[in-house]
């Protein structure tokens, strides 16, 4: 018998993060949202109160690959959208 990999979450307002399956909750409806916004709302979501600077958002998210400002703008835009806000 296997022992059960606990889940991983981030509970915010009436959003749940699971990151053990990559998704974004509302309540308990599942909420769209690309593999790399969903990378950056777990890179904030888990930094609550801190400044993230534009550079580290970039190296978390995209590691190695270069990309343009409006990736980050995307993301974020998507974030905002998925969020209701």
């Amino acid at each position: 018998m296997r022992a059960a990999v606990p889940r991983r979450v981030v509970r915010f307002d009436a959003f749940t993060l699971d990151l053990s399956r990559c998704v974004l909750l509302r309540d308990d409806a599942e909420v769209a949202l690309r593999r790399q916004a969903f990378d950056m709302l777990r890179y904030l979501a888990e930094r609550p109160g801190t400044l993230v600077t534009k550079e580290e958002l970039v190296e978390a998210i995209w590691r190695k690959i270069a990309v343009s400002d409006d990736s980050l703008t995307r993301c974020v835009s998507d974030i905002r959208d998925a969020l209701g806000d």
